[in-house]
């Protein structure tokens, strides 16, 4: 909310004749009402009776006047004339100056300065002048040059002193331009403009209580300026002290009621205080005014997504960026595509970023947002540490790097990146949550419940609310079963803040559903597209992606996502899974790729498989059988679930059919799997699955829609999957269950949540 500096430029002279005759029109050819300038030194110029130095005097003059009702091209050609009858008059030529300037031609007005100067190096107002225009152009030195003589001409002009701050203030001297606002002020204490000045600096500098002062003086001094009451506003939004900052805001509107900038302002204010569509409306009234401030699109952007209306907050980023593509334009719409679960534009959309500025914290820190759902938490913790290096007072980096180590069950350094988080921002809602989260997955009840506890009792903003929720769930489980081992429930990554944006905070995504009654709950997802001497598969990575997504969000304690695994690879991710699945009451592996089965046998294929013989296959694929084994040990319940019922991809009718077949062939073998173990095809034995024209398979689709039901049991869900796939398939594709699943009920979301 920088707000600019109020001068004065475009100091213009009136002449006086050298010998004058008779008439009385002299003296009101040099009054300072325009209007009897005009009309005086119109009748002197028709009677054409003076001198040539005289008839000069009269055309400056009423040049002079010209500009002063903003008639500048009149003015120009009086000001010719001026000059034509007398080259040696230096104040037609800052005249003329003046009025380039006024039209914008800031060049020819330099030049004009530069002339009035050479034939009168004692005339203050074209140093004053000139140093305008060179400050205006971002020449900071320049100008300072040009009003050190105009001073050094008159060192008790109190209009230069507060000129030459704000030139100081520009170039980044804030404690020169203090020195000159104070001399302004001890030469003329009634100057309000040096007051709003020196308030700004006080502004700039964090000292929001003198800048205040400083601004209450101005206002008192000329209380019909808006863009006092606006910067006035500015301070007390940065106190905190959101009222005074809209009331501000409001006068300044009243008294400027085309100030696009202050609609903004209170814009702005709405959004930290969560009235998203108050905010939104003051936005409209700041783009009508100004449709080309990229600025402005910006923010309504940030309220949009803070009131979950993505599609809006993508359009007006989008616009943004088309107009003035910034680092942090690119770091905000990935906040969209993230929330949307569209990591890989997310991740592209930071990369852009990063491009246009390598060292743009919160791009890092929403890349590493992304990635974490993805379950890339090394790729993200990498991030975060540059975020931290470049700001290490972002308590949002350290709770998301906190998350992140979570994720690879490093519980000690998420509990330190926790405790930093909570100290730099001691009410951060999500903080308390996350940290509960990593007590109760340590076993400390007590610390846990105590996290909960103050996450519950904070002030939530409206992106808190899903984690206070979460809280109040965990609290409820907690004290439920006092006297039963804590459960470690995950939730994703908390939405990122654009750090150098106070009242456009980002959206939390949603937190994770109360998992505390299904227990512990593991999954390994794996997506296998690019196989190397098989046609590669469209959907399996987006697939896996979107189920491992759902999979973090309904609360599991640990999601492993991979993606094209070799043999090596997918054997030891299994063999690690299994020893994991000891511990765990649900176990449950899901795998899109491609599938075969062979001399009755079936097989999941790692993307490095020849196949080059049926003998092969031994050697270069996993037996499914071996699957089944991993989720075996898992105390409640276990399951696979296959999108990957296709035959042999090596053989000669290798290549997919029109409409996304993935396979040839008849899909894999019938299972009978071992008791207790349910295996989900995507399509039953002897038929293949299709990958579909969309990003996902038709299964994927239908597997992550009903998994977010919430009261669905499994067997229900299963069935439900069914139905949407064979429907959309046009009965082309039946998904399929085998095995019988255990006299209890399982729910993967449950009711209320």
């Amino acid at each position: 909310m920088r707000g600019v500096i109020a001068f004065l430029i475009g100091l213009m002279v009136f002449a006086l004749p050298a010998l004058a005759d008779d008439s009385d029109d002299w003296p009101d050819c040099g009054d300072s009402n325009s209007g009897s300038v005009i009309a005086a030194c119109t009748r002197i110029l028709q009677r054409w009776e003076d001198s040539q130095s005289n008839l000069a005097v009269a055309f400056n003059n009423r040049g002079l006047a010209y500009a002063n009702v903003g008639q500048n091209d009149k003015a120009i050609a009086d000001l010719d004339q001026a000059i034509d009858f007398d080259p040696q008059m230096a104040t037609a030529y800052l005249n003329r100056g003046a009025a380039y300037e006024n039209k914008g031609e800031h060049e020819r007005g330099i030049a004009d300065y530069s002339r009035a100067i050479s034939l009168d190096p004692q005339l203050k107002v074209a140093y004053f002048n000139r140093g305008a225009i060179y400050e205006s152009q971002g020449e900071h030195d320049r100008a300072i040059a040009d009003f050190d003589k105009a001073i050094r001409l008159d060192p008790n002009d109190a209009d230069t002193y507060n000129r030459r701050g704000i030139a100081f203030d520009n170039r980044g001297d804030p404690e020169h331009a203090l020195a000159d606002y104070d001399q302004a002020i001890r030469l003329n204490p009634d100057l309000a403009v040096a007051h709003h000045n020196r308030g700004y600096v006080y502004y700039v500098k964090g000292e929001y209580d003198r800048a205040v002062t400083e601004y209450d003086k101005a206002i008192r001094l000329d209380p019909n300026d808006g863009d006092f009451y606006n910067h006035r506003g500015n301070a007390f939004y940065s106190k905190g002290d959101y009222d005074r900052a809209l009331a501000d805001y409001g006068q300044a509107i009243k008294l400027k009621p085309d100030f696009a900038v202050a609609y903004a302002n209170g814009g702005g204010t709405r959004s930290i205080r969560g009235e998203y569509d108050r905010a939104i409306a003051d936005y409209d009234k700041a783009i009508r005014l100004d449709p080309n401030n990229a600025d402005f699109y910006k923010n309504r952007g940030d309220a949009f997504l803070n009131a979950g209306k993505y599609d809006r907050a993508f359009a007006d980023y989008s616009q943004a960026i088309s107009t003035k593509p910034t680092a942090l334009l690119y770091a905000s719409r990935a906040l969209v595509f993230s929330n949307k679960a569209d990591y890989d534009r997310a991740i592209a959309d930071c990369d852009q970023a990063l491009k246009l500025d390598p060292n743009n914290d919160t791009a890092y820190n929403n890349r590493a947002f992304a990635l974490i759902r993805q379950g890339d938490y090394d790729r993200a913790i990498g991030d975060l540490d540059r975020a931290i290096k470049l700001n290490p007072a972002s308590s949002r980096a350290y709770k998301n790097r906190g998350d992140a180590y979570r994720g690879k069950g490093d519980l000690d350094r998420a509990l330190a990146d926790l405790d930093q988080a909570i100290k730099l921002e001691p009410e951060l809602v999500p903080a308390f949550t996350i940290r509960g989260l990593v007590h109760q997955a340590k076993g400390d009840r007590d610390l846990a419940t105590a996290d909960f506890s103050k996450a519950l009792s904070l002030r939530a903003k409206p992106s808190d609310s899903d984690a206070q929720e979460t809280a109040r769930e965990q609290l409820a489980g907690l004290n439920k079963k006092k006297s039963a081992a804590p459960v470690a429930t995950a939730i994703p990554s908390s939405g990122l803040v654009p750090g150098d944006v106070p009242e456009a905070e980002a959206t939390e995504p949603p937190l994770a559903s109360s998992a505390s009654n299904q227990g512990r709950r593991i999954a390994l997802v794996i997506g296998n597209s690019a196989y190397r001497t098989a046609n590669p598969l469209k959907n399996p990575t987006n697939d896996a992606h979107a189920v491992a997504n759902e999979f973090r969000r309904l609360g599991f304690a640990e999601v492993i996502e991979k993606h094209d695994l070799t043999l090596n690879e997918l054997s030891s991710e299994l063999k690690s899974f299994g020893d994991k699945a000891l511990d765990a009451d649900w176990a449950v592996v899901y795998y899109a790729g491609h599938g075969i089965e062979v001399a009755g046998v079936n097989y999941v294929i790692p993307v490095d498989a020849e196949l080059t013989s049926a003998i092969d296959v031994e050697e270069e694929a996993i037996p499914l059988n071996r699957v089944l084994s991993k989720v075996e040990s898992a105390h409640k319940l276990r399951l696979v679930i296959l999108d990957a019922c296709r035959d042999n991809p090596f053989a000669q009718r290798l290549a997919s059919a029109g409409g996304g077949t993935r396979s040839v062939g008849r899909g894999l073998g019938r299972v009978e799997p071992p008791g207790g173990i349910v295996v989900f095809y995507s399509a039953r034995d002897g038929h293949v699955a299709r990958d579909g024209t969309d990003a996902n398979s038709p299964f994927a689709q239908a597997l992550v829609q009903h998994l977010d039901e919430p009261g669905l049991e499994v067997g229900l869900l299963f069935r439900k999957v069914h139905d949407s796939v064979w429907n959309a398939t046009n009965e082309q594709q039946e998904p399929f269950t085998y095995g019988a699943l255990p006299a209890e009920a399982f729910y993967f979301k449950t009711a209320g949540n």
